[in-house]
């Protein structure tokens, strides 16, 4: 039980590190705007630490957790890898689901920011690591959702 509790945590980990290093911005205009509206509401001042990477890692972890059992069956040696598979899943499940077209009209930030990690994880699929990490990469049923 420990093991899976600790491997699910070393996947978030991965998971906030690839939205770092796809580039995803800390802050947006819609982000801006929660802030704004959330403060007035409230009285009291936004909490810092929670910026745009953290409410897009928290959607993917949930995802990853409700996946939780097949991530440690399949790669439980590997958070980095089940961290590729729980983003490329989760954006190909929105995109078999026809959600990716909507958030570009209807979200652009967020459109924009899964298109960021759907670009690393096409990367990652076939640059130079792509043995690692091609079977990881989960694609929709129709191939790329930003096309």
């Amino acid at each position: 039980m420990f093991g899976k509790i600790k491997f699910i945590k070393k996947v978030y980990k991965s998971i906030n590190l690839y939205i770092d290093e796809a580039g995803v911005p800390k802050m947006t205009t819609t982000l801006e705007q929660i802030i704004k509206e959330s403060e007035l509401n409230s009285g009291k001042k936004w909490d810092p630490s929670m910026d745009w990477h953290l409410l897009l890692g928290e959607q993917i972890h949930q995802f990853a957790y409700e996946r939780r059992k097949d991530l440690y069956s399949r790669w439980k040696n590997e958070p980095n890898k089940a961290a590729i598979a729980a983003i490329s899943s989760f954006i190909s499940t929105l995109g078999d689901n026809g959600q990716i077209q909507e958030m570009k009209v209807e979200q652009k930030e967020m459109y924009e920011s899964l298109e960021l990690l759907w670009g690393m994880c096409g990367f990652l699929a076939t640059g130079p690591l792509h043995e690692e990490y091609e079977d990881a990469v989960i694609v929709p049923d129709k191939g790329n959702p930003f096309r």
